[in-house]
């Protein structure tokens, strides 16, 4: 396990989390749009954190856009641990 990248990865989501709540408690222009985009960015980084947990520093470094991509894909319900209806085991 890359504890350190899955760091990265956890403080950048919690980071971006905590603006998120931050900006539905105190800003009352804080739109749908503006959610879907910070949503996305959290997202991200949780899906890279889960997706990479095993991925050793060079593969990390030296990764192609394809790599990116597939990264931040949301993890398949199965490698989640999740019951077949969602819920947890």
């Amino acid at each position: 396990m890359n504890k350190p990248w899955i760091a990265h990865h956890v403080e950048e989501a919690r980071d971006q989390l905590t603006e998120i709540l931050s900006d539905l408690v105190n800003d009352d222009d804080y739109s749908a749009a503006d959610f879907m985009v910070a949503m996305g960015h959290a997202y991200h980084h949780l899906n890279t954190a889960w997706n990479t947990q095993n991925h050793a520093d060079e593969q990390v470094a030296d990764h192609s856009m394809d790599d990116y991509y597939e990264w931040e894909r949301f993890p398949a319900e199965k490698d989640l641990m999740l019951g077949s209806d969602g819920s947890d085991l």
